[in-house]
């Protein structure tokens, strides 16, 4: 709080920050605060990816997500025998790509390849997708 000639007035105190280069946030300021925002959105999609699986799976249609509060993505799943088939896909405007495997792991471990369309429709030009094939067993 600011109270002039106080002995515990805020400017004088951002002053002496300021000289100890301590006011502004330097570069392990950034990396922390990055890490943080980082694991975050792992904690967010790693809770997500089930429900998500799930609703597509009850609603037999592709669904429209936020993923981890940061991009959406649209997510489908198909059934055939003892196979399911997992499609997802983002709009290359909005995703992170460095954030890409950590969601494609959240919804399964293993190999997920690129798609070149959604189950029941084609992408758009600003769309990628990526589909992981495996055992409903799993």
């Amino acid at each position: 709080m600011h109270r002039s000639g106080s002995e515990d007035d805020f400017f004088p105190y951002c002053k002496n920050l300021d000289r100890q280069d301590r006011l502004l946030p330097d570069e392990a300021d950034y990396e922390r605060l990055i890490r943080d925002r980082d694991q975050r959105f792992v904690r967010a999609v790693s809770i997500e990816a089930p429900l998500i699986l799930r609703k597509a799976r009850e609603q037999k249609a592709e669904i429209t997500a936020m993923l981890g509060g940061k991009f959406g993505a649209c997510i489908a799943i198909e059934h055939a025998d003892d196979v399911e088939a997992t499609t997802i896909s983002f709009r290359t405007s909005t995703i992170d790509f460095d954030l890409v495997p950590i969601v494609l792991a959240s919804f399964h471990d293993g190999d997920w390849d690129d798609a070149n369309q959604m189950p029941s429709r084609s992408l758009g030009s600003d769309e990628i997708a990526f589909i992981h094939v495996h055992s409903s067993a799993d």
